[in-house]
């Protein structure tokens, strides 16, 4: 997104300072779980901004998947940021969409994100609840902070990026995530898909209305192999 946040953000970071952006619209944490695999982001990086709630909500609602499948992917990828090789600090952006804001629904996911966040001691910054406060509160029209039915508007995305700059100055380069992720989290690693090797499986689509994806499935007792080749294309996930 040429205008978004992250752009803003750009603009603002002390010379010299490295910002990329890994984002993909649509997609969701699974995703996430990739580039933090295809990029190295927990060993390259200082810090990572995650961006959580509005596609996991989309993908919940979609796919009616269960909450805790929902849990287990962003405790996925909070995963790779506990490891003991780890050195980039997450900070997860809870990030607010207008009909949930609006209608006081649609919080699934952000109540499984703050709690994960609370849980295992990851920074995070609410910008949904506040948002909703003053909406309840105040009774006040926040149309202008949305450009569509998902995105907040260029001067909201500006906005938000003064307050991931102040979030750099905080004193957070040795806050990892608790190593207790480590035994809680279920794995989340991208892997060549030519290299998933599996006798049975069950396959079905999951994604949002931007974005789907092929997931095979393989039950209790049944098994898979994972070979090596020097290409990224894929994810594996279990518990």
């Amino acid at each position: 997104m040429k205008l978004g946040w992250v752009a803003s953000l750009r603009e603002i970071v002390p010379a010299g300072t490295v910002v990329d952006n890994y984002s993909i619209g649509g997609s969701a944490s699974l995703y996430g779980s990739y580039v933090a695999t295809r990029y190295k982001v927990a060993k390259s990086y200082d810090f990572a901004f995650l961006e959580f709630a509005i596609n996991d909500q989309a993908i919940l609602e979609i796919q009616q998947l269960t909450e805790s499948y929902i849990a287990g992917s962003l405790a996925a990828l909070l995963r790779h940021f506990a490891e003991r090789a780890a050195r980039c600090v997450p900070i997860v952006v809870i990030m607010p969409i207008r009909d949930a804001v609006s209608h006081q629904r649609r919080d699934a996911t952000y109540n499984i994100t703050r709690k994960l966040c609370e849980r295992y001691g990851v920074h995070y910054i609410d910008l949904y609840k506040p948002l909703r406060s003053i909406l309840q509160n105040q009774a006040l029209d926040i149309s202008g902070w949305f450009s569509d039915p998902m995105h907040m508007s260029i001067s909201a995305q500006a906005a938000l990026a003064k307050v991931a700059r102040k979030a750099l100055d905080a004193p957070l380069r040795h806050l990892k995530p608790s190593r207790q992720l480590l035994s809680d989290a279920p794995y989340c690693f991208a892997i060549p898909e030519v290299d998933l090797v599996f006798p049975s499986a069950t396959k079905r689509i999951v994604g949002t209305s931007l974005i789907q994806h092929e997931v095979w499935s393989i039950g209790p007792g049944e098994y898979g192999h994972i070979r090596n080749a020097p290409w990224i294309c894929g994810i594996v996930h279990w518990g």
